[in-house]
């Protein structure tokens, strides 16, 4: 197995669409997204977030994005490590390979100077064997002009790792969408 390390605008256009591809076949969007705007959503949108991949036969088969994200606490700004699009190809579950990716992103804590990594997840467990915790802060996007007040996340699960980081108390300002 292969792994590399690179930014989504490093990408081809064939490998946003070899990943795009993986990630519909996990996540299926809706009937009105197609794979050309959601690749050119993702180039775009993720343009220098770090990106691992991991390859096999040069095919990917694990995903993971983070990158630094500001957020305001009670206690004033905090920048964090976010994760988000941690995925792998169903047929190469069962090799540990969702575990090693993820600890692989969790190694920007450390690089990018950082306390902690804060992302949701619809399966904490996965994460708690790993040394994550949850956390029941209240969470809104102030730049949200619709419904600043509203919760920015969509799964029901808000984690931290690791799970031994301080973490402020009070109601987080994302500072823009979940991820």
């Amino acid at each position: 197995m292969e792994r590399r390390y690179l930014t989504c605008g490093e990408l081809s256009q064939s490998r946003a669409e070899e990943i795009i591809t993986m990630l519909h076949q996990i996540w299926p969007p809706d009937e009105t997204t197609d794979i050309k705007t959601s690749i050119n959503s993702y180039i775009s949108k993720n343009e220098r977030h770090d990106l691992i991949l991991y390859l096999e036969n040069n095919s990917v088969i694990a995903h993971a994005i983070s990158f630094t994200r500001e957020i305001n606490t009670d206690e004033g700004k905090m920048e964090v490590l976010a994760l988000a699009g941690i995925a792998v190809r169903p047929e190469h579950r069962g090799r540990n390979l969702g575990k090693e990716i993820v600890l692989d992103a969790f190694e920007n804590i450390k690089r990018n100077k950082l306390e902690l990594s804060l992302f949701q997840t619809g399966v904490p467990r996965f994460y708690e064997k790993m040394g994550g915790r949850i956390i029941s802060n209240r969470f809104v996007n102030s730049l949200n002009n619709e419904d600043p007040q509203a919760n920015p996340w969509w799964d029901k699960s808000v984690m931290i790792y690791p799970g031994t980081a301080a973490f402020p108390d009070g109601t987080i300002d994302l500072l823009g969408s979940g991820y």
